[in-house]
C-alpha cells in the first residue's frame, strides 16, 4: 500500500500526507473498474482504480507521455514508472512530442482528441501498438481529409514511407492514390526526388495518374533518374512510360533532347519503334501481332487541351444571382453560355469541346465533338432541353454522336472534381456516358477535400481499342 501511494504522489494526485478516499467500497470499486480502460499489462490496484474513477477532465500530472521519434511510446520520468516501469529518464523529447503527449493523455480522460497532419502518424502508431482499433480506424478515415493540408507533399511522403514500414496496405493505397491524382503538381515538387525507386515504380504503373500528357511524365522520371544518379534503373522505370501515348512529333524529339538517350540507346530505340508502329498500323492488323490490352496501349488521365476540358460549376465571385457566365474556353474547349446562379429554374452548366477519335496518329485528323454537362438536379436537367434518364443527382454527363464512333474504339472517360481548378478532390469513371458524383455539399469518405470547395469539373476523354 505504501509503495502505491508513493507512485500516486509522483503522479501529482496525492501529497505525501494524503490518503485514498475513505468512502471507497467494494461496490464502488466494481463499478469503477468497468468504466476504466486499462491499456497496459499492469493489473490495477485498489488505489489506482480509486484515482482513475474520479471522472477527471484533466491530466493528473504536469509531465505526460509522448510519442517517440521511432514511432513507439514513451513517458517522461514521472509517468514512465507508473505505466511502463523504469526506463531511461534522460531520453529527450522535442516540443512537438511534448504537446502530442498532452493531447494523448487528455484523450484517456475526456475521450476528445485534436488531430492534425503532423500528429496523425503518431496517433495511428500508438493506437496500433496498444490495439485501440477505434482510434486506428478513425485515423484511417482522417487521412483523406488531412493529406491535402501540406502542398509540399513532404508529410504525404513521410506517411507513405511509414505505411511501408508497418506494412499498412490501406494507408499505402491512400497515399498512392493522392500522389496519382496530384501527379502533375507532385512532379514539380522537391519531394518528387525523395521517392525511392520502388515507390516511383509503383506509382508509374497506375492508369489513374492525372498528368498533362505522357511526355510530361517522361521528363519527370528522367529528371528523377538523373538527380538520383540511378541510370542503372533506366530500363525498369522507363518501362512504365507509355511511349505509345506520345505523338510522333514528340517521339522524334526524344533522341535529340533526352539526356538519357545517348547513355541508353539500346533501351529507348525498341520502345520508340513500337510507339511509331502503334501510330502507323491499323488496329485490325495491330491486334494480331501485339497485345493491345497491355497498359502501353491505354491512356492515363491526360488533362491537356487535346483530351479534356474544364467546366466551372459555381458562380464567379461577385456575380449577380441572375447573371450569365461564359467560360473563357479553358484547355481550348469551347463552352456555351451557362447559368451559375442558385435559382433551381435555370439550366445546367455545359461545355462543348473536340478531341481526336483516338491517340493513334491514324485518327488525328478525325475529330469528335463532345457535350459536357453538370446536372445538379432533375429540374435543371429538364430546363436544359436534354434527355434526363438519371435516377440520382447530381450527375455529370459527357456525350457525343454515337454514329460517329468507330466500332474498333471505346471510351473509358473520367470526371475530376476540382478545387481552384487544379486540386483534385475526387475522380470518377464514367459509365454509359454518365457519372453520379458525390454531393458538393459534403466531403465524403473518398474525397481529398479543400477549403474552397469544389468549383469545377474536368472531363477527360480516354479512347481505347476494343
Amino acid at each position: 500500500m505504501h509503495a502505491k501511494n508513493e507512485k500516486l504522489v509522483k503522479l501529482g494526485i496525492l501529497t505525501s500526507n494524503s490518503k485514498a478516499r475513505p468512502d471507497t467500497t467494494v461496490d464502488n470499486i466494481i463499478t469503477a473498474r468497468k468504466s476504466i480502460i486499462n491499456l497496459s499489462d499492469h493489473t490495477l490496484q485498489l488505489e489506482e482504480i480509486e484515482v482513475l474513477s474520479r471522472d477527471l477532465n484533466f491530466c493528473p500530472t504536469t509531465t505526460v507521455g509522448s510519442c517517440s521519434r521511432h514511432g513507439g511510446v514513451h513517458q517522461t520520468n514521472d509517468t514512465r514508472e507508473f505505466f511502463q516501469g523504469a526506463s531511461d529518464p534522460n531520453e529527450p523529447i522535442d516540443e512537438l512530442e511534448q504537446l502530442w503527449g498532452i493531447s494523448t493523455c487528455r484523450y484517456f480522460y475526456t475521450r476528445k482528441l485534436y488531430v492534425k497532419l503532423l500528429s496523425v502518424k503518431c496517433l495511428h502508431r500508438m493506437a496500433s501498438n496498444y490495439g485501440v482499433t477505434a482510434i486506428r480506424d478513425y485515423c484511417d478515415k482522417l487521412f483523406y481529409k488531412l493529406l491535402p493540408q501540406d502542398p509540399s507533399f513532404k508529410h504525404q511522403l513521410e506517411l507513405y514511407k511509414y505505411a511501408e514500414l508497418v506494412n499498412d496496405l490501406y494507408l499505402q493505397a491512400i497515399c498512392l492514390q493522392y500522389f496519382a491524382w496530384h501527379c502533375e503538381t507532385f512532379t514539380r515538387s522537391e519531394v518528387w526526388y525523395q521517392m525511392s525507386a520502388a515507390e516511383l515504380d509503383a506509382l508509374l504503373q497506375r492508369s489513374d495518374l492525372v498528368i498533362q500528357d505522357e511526355f510530361t511524365l517522361f521528363q519527370a522520371v528522367e529528371a528523377w533518374i538523373v538527380s538520383n544518379e540511378q541510370t542503372a534503373l533506366t530500363d525498369q522505370l522507363m518501362g512504365n512510360i507509355r511511349f505509345h501515348m506520345m505523338t510522333p512529333e514528340t517521339l522524334i524529339s526524344i533522341p535529340t533532347n533526352s539526356s538519357l538517350y545517348q547513355l541508353s540507346q539500346n533501351i529507348f530505340i525498341p520502345k520508340l519503334l513500337q510507339a511509331f508502329e502503334f501510330h502507323s498500323v491499323p488496329v485490325q492488323k495491330l491486334k494480331y501481332y501485339r497485345n493491345i490490352s497491355d497498359p502501353q496501349y491505354h491512356p492515363r488521365t491526360y488533362t491537356s487541351s487535346d483530351w479534356s476540358t474544364i467546366l466551372p460549376i459555381t458562380s464567379p465571385t461577385g456575380a449577380s444571382p441572375k447573371s450569365l457566365y461564359v467560360s473563357q474556353a479553358p484547355y481550348r474547349g469551347r463552352s456555351v453560355w451557362s447559368d451559375y446562379s442558385y435559382n433551381p429554374n435555370h439550366s445546367s452548366p455545359s461545355s462543348i469541346f473536340q478531341t481526336p477519335e483516338h491517340t493513334s496518329q491514324l485518327y488525328s485528323s478525325r475529330k469528335l465533338s463532345w457535350s459536357a454537362w453538370y446536372h445538379k438536379s432533375a429540374l435543371r436537367c429538364r430546363n436544359s432541353n436534354v434527355i434526363c434518364p438519371y435516377d440520382t443527382y447530381p450527375v455529370a454527363a459527357l456525350t457525343t454522336a454515337s454514329y460517329s464512333i468507330p466500332a474498333s474504339i471505346t471510351y473509358h472517360n473520367r470526371v475530376l472534381l476540382l478545387c481552384d481548378h487544379h486540386h483534385v478532390a475526387f475522380v470518377q469513371d464514367m459509365k454509359n456516358s454518365t457519372a453520379v458524383i458525390p454531393s458538393l455539399n459534403t466531403t465524403g469518405l473518398f474525397l481529398f477535400p479543400c477549403n474552397t470547395g469544389v468549383n469545377s469539373i474536368s472531363f477527360v476523354v480516354r479512347p481505347i481499342y476494343n
